[in-house]
């Protein structure tokens, strides 16, 4: 293959994918700590209504805070699990408002417990969604009491029509923006930073898969829950590992996919418009229709300068992954991933548990076939890194050289997702490049 051009338009074009690939990311881990959260919590509330204990504070209580704090980190401190356990009974009292948790991160949820009130965390998750609010600022909102002092919020009037709204495209009368266009205006932020401190110390022992102290179950008063939550977290961990380590392959393979001639050709032509002040380009195109059949227009317009302002932003922000990551020998890896491999219903499959330096390997093979058996033969954990390498040379050497593999079934994306095999972000080089820039 012909050496990428790294011009600035392709640095541009990668720049939106990995900020889109950023977002992504930060709402998966959101989501997934919310709803492990909300379980704990459930659990717990249960178990204390069957053996008749006070929820506030009980020896089982201080040992699960005990035992899960030391492994887990301070998600897991005593306050915090009676915090899951008051998320856990907001939530069933109205479960419509736990799809709202997509919005809002578990921050801006505890400075919400005090509340009974369902339209009040309705109004401050919208106000956070919409305006993009930290916690600091949600706190502010909340003690000037901006829910109190609106008259016109309609979640007042009608609180389940409001939710249903909230969870499709909001209220027209408001002009409000979904979640999912929110990052292509200009003011955009991001509400989630799990990689920055001083979420980094809550959230990394998370993601950190290694030897920890077994937990002690002498004179504990019951082994079950602790049990059920100890196998939740750590299933958490692994589910979060191998979904992020997916989300980087998968990047670099629709990068690659982006790198054959006729994408570069789009990306070169896309590059040569005329630049004017004046002239007015849609960065993205929006039609919204409400349910009395009214079309409202959401689109987003700024002038050609201010457009080229900001991609050449985002260009210097990832600069370093230009330098690291982007360059130009990864390039012609991520042209041959492209190129490659074409089963686009097992790509995600085999991104899940091979790490990039395994994928970059592989794909020195001739056929997908050979790929993917020995994909999933590293999946499994029967075949190392070093024995990898050593496969693919000697199929190199010799084209008649046949890979023995053990399994001998046809191969389906769950083949990856039931494989056994962890796989730790922390440990990989590209995944902390990468996340050294959110």
């Amino acid at each position: 293959m012909q050496p990428v051009t790294v011009n600035n338009q392709l640095k541009i074009s990668l720049s939106m994918s990995i900020e889109n690939d950023l977002d992504s990311i930060t709402q998966m881990l959101n989501s997934s700590l919310l709803f492990s959260f909300k379980t704990i919590g459930t659990w717990y509330n249960e178990h204390c209504s069957r053996e008749a204990l006070y929820l506030q504070d009980n020896l089982i209580l201080n040992d699960l805070a005990e035992q899960l704090e030391p492994k887990y980190g301070p998600y897991f401190s005593k306050e915090n699990l009676l915090r899951m356990s008051a998320f856990a009974k907001r939530m069933s009292a109205n479960p419509k408002l736990f799809d709202l948790h997509y919005f809002v991160t578990w921050e801006h949820i505890v400075l919400l417990l005090p509340f009974d009130d369902d339209a009040l965390w309705l109004f401050y998750v919208r106000l956070t969604q919409k305006h993009r609010l930290t916690v600091e600022e949600l706190a502010s909102a909340i003690k000037s009491k901006q829910y109190e002092n609106d008259e016109n919020f309609w979640g007042k009037k009608n609180l389940k029509l409001a939710l249903q709204k909230s969870l499709s495209h909001g209220s027209p009368e408001e002009k409000f923006l979904p979640l999912w266009m929110m990052k292509y205006q200009r003011d955009w932020k991001p509400l989630f930073l799990p990689f920055k401190n001083p979420l980094l110390s809550f959230f990394e022992p998370l993601l950190r898969i290694e030897e920890y102290p077994v937990i002690n179950l002498d004179n504990y008063h019951d082994e079950d829950l602790l049990i059920r939550i100890t196998h939740d977290i750590d299933s958490l961990k692994i589910r979060l590992n191998r979904s992020l380590n997916e989300k980087l392959n998968l990047l670099f393979w629709e990068t690659g996919r982006k790198l054959t001639p006729a994408s570069l050709s789009e990306i070169d032509r896309a590059a040569s418009f005329e630049k004017t002040d004046e002239r007015l380009i849609v960065v993205k195109e929006v039609t919204v229709i409400d349910t009395t059949g009214h079309t409202h227009d959401f689109s987003t317009t700024v002038t050609q300068q201010v457009y080229d302002e900001e991609q050449q932003q985002r260009v210097t922000k990832y600069q370093s992954l230009f330098t690291n990551l982007f360059n130009q020998q990864e390039f012609q890896h991520m042209q041959l991933f492209g190129s490659k491999f074409s089963n686009i219903k097992l790509i995600v499959g085999f991104c899940h548990l091979v790490t990039w330096d395994q994928i970059k390997e592989l794909i020195r093979l001739d056929t997908e076939d050979d790929m993917i058996e020995l994909a999933f033969e590293v999946a499994q954990g029967k075949i190392g890194h070093s024995d990898l390498k050593r496969l693919v040379d000697e199929r190199q050497k010799n084209s008649t050289f046949k890979i023995n593999s053990k399994s001998k079934h046809k191969y389906k994306t769950n083949s990856f997702f039931n494989a056994k095999t962890q796989v730790s972000v922390f440990q990989n080089e590209y995944f902390m490049q990468f996340v050294a820039v959110m």
